[in-house]
């Protein structure tokens, strides 16, 4: 098996600024990672949707650990996907 190098970041105060955009500079260090073999994936308690609404288009990250942890995508696909049941909720 082959080693992986994985760096998981977090959105808000880290990858993203106050007005919640990421800048060009951080994105480029992300480019320059995964040139150099690292695996990038954004960590976030923040909807699935909404990254994809706050992430610029050429923002390139390998997936993304989003929802609290309860859903995963790797390269576009979602790997898993957790949730309740109405039943468990209540």
């Amino acid at each position: 098996m082959d080693n992986v190098k994985a760096i998981f970041l977090d959105m808000d105060g880290t990858i993203l600024h106050e007005n919640n955009q990421a800048s060009t500079y951080t994105k480029d260090v992300i480019n320059r990672l995964i040139e150099k073999g690292y695996k990038v994936f954004l960590a976030t308690g923040r909807s699935h949707s909404e990254i994809h609404q706050l992430v610029p288009q050429d923002f390139a990250v390998n997936g993304i650990i989003s929802s609290n942890g309860t859903i995963g995508e790797v390269d576009g696909e979602i790997i898993f996907k957790h949730g309740l049941s109405l039943a468990q909720v209540q």
